[in-house]
């Protein structure tokens, strides 16, 4: 575009031009969210089919094999997963994300109750996969975070140690305030004492962060499942749906505490508005129906209605299996009085996951 020998106004007509240009045609592919931001947000349907539709030149090969794994673990593919993480790490063991990737891998076949003997193999691979990210990267908040959590969880024969994870979380706080809060109320002992720092930390958290999604979401949880309070609990995952409108998590925590507090109404309401903004994960829907079931509140036509709908379309990655819905589909027929319907959805729950126990238990007692 020409801008030469124009009087003023032309020229500032011009100059408008090509800065209009530039900031909504010229930076729109910079606006683009990331990978990691896409993750971040638990939208992981959109971040495979990012992955799929990348142009292989664009990215070096540790880092597609690295994203691939991600993805293959979000959508319940662990060994497929693990295979694509030991690639990426063998191509180039100085990224401390590729460790760290290979380390939650190995953590979730640790969740999946293996042999004694795996199962210790399992933990200190786990273990030194983030201890050998975070000297890599020490100041990497993801890493320790990761590390704090597993020495935190993990009992003493599998490597756990939770004075070290206490000093992981205040090393967290010296690097990142908000990290620093939010591991704080993580490595607290379920008991009143406990409580108690976790709700200081998460306070502080809130008042130093207002406008930071997840704190309002470990706010939101706290309440509801140490606290007791669904009142609290509503109001702060309220404020975390008007931050941020296209992240299930927020609807998802709304939705145990209207049933909860028997809200059907508002229940209802908040559905359809989490379906209408988050189109692809209905892991609001299934966490009515799932806490209708373990409650025992509200009817079971509705609990039926809410749990059919989560079947209606593949589940967001890192989202609760088809399995699970057909497991508590189950339990929704048995206490109609339908046991044959009861035991076939009982039965394909086990034949879609079958390390589902729980599923396989109920299973069991009603044949």
């Amino acid at each position: 575009m020409r801008c030469i020998k124009l009087d003023t106004d032309r020229f500032i007509l011009c100059f408008m031009s090509v800065y209009l240009f530039t900031i909504t045609g010229g930076m729109a592919q910079t606006q683009e969210p990331s990978l990691e931001a896409l993750a971040k947000a638990g939208h992981w349907k959109r971040v495979r089919q990012s992955v799929q539709q990348r142009p292989s030149s664009s990215w070096n090969e540790a880092e597609k094999l690295f994203w691939e794994s991600r993805v293959k673990q979000a959508f319940g593919d662990p060994n497929g997963a693990e295979a694509l993480a030991r690639k990426a790490v063998s191509l180039d063991g100085s990224n401390a994300a590729y460790h760290q990737q290979l380390a939650s891998v190995a953590l979730d076949q640790l969740g999946n109750q293996p042999g004694m003997m795996k199962s210790l193999g399992l933990s200190r691979e786990v273990k030194s996969e983030l201890q050998t990210a975070l000297g890599l990267d020490p100041k990497n908040v993801e890493v320790m975070r990761a590390l704090m959590e597993y020495l935190w969880d993990a009992p003493s024969m599998g490597g756990g140690d939770r004075q070290k994870a206490r000093q992981l979380a205040s090393q967290l706080g010296q690097i990142d305030p908000l990290e620093g809060y939010l591991a704080e109320a993580q490595v607290t002992e379920h008991n009143a004492d406990g409580n108690l720092k976790a709700e200081v930390a998460l306070k502080r958290a809130a008042e130093d962060f207002p406008r930071d999604y997840r704190t309002r979401c470990e706010l939101a949880d706290f309440y509801s499942s140490r606290a007791n309070d669904y009142a609290r609990a509503e109001e702060q995952a309220k404020i975390a749906v008007s931050l941020v409108p296209d992240r299930a998590r927020a609807y998802a925590a709304l939705s145990a505490i209207y049933v909860h507090q028997g809200k059907w109404d508002q229940l209802d309401e908040m559905l359809r508005q989490a379906e209408k903004a988050v189109p692809d994960d209905l892991n609001p829907t299934y966490q009515a129906g799932r806490n209708m079931v373990l409650t025992g509140k509200g009817d079971n036509d509705r609990a039926e209605s809410y749990l059919r709908k989560y079947l209606t379309q593949e589940p967001e990655g890192r989202e609760p299996h088809w399995a699970a819905a057909h497991w508590r589909l189950g339990l929704v027929f048995e206490k109609k009085g339908l046991k044959q319907k009861a035991v076939e959805e009982l039965e394909t729950a086990v034949r879609l996951q079958p390390g589902l126990s729980g599923a396989r238990k109920d299973l069991e007692r009603l044949r």
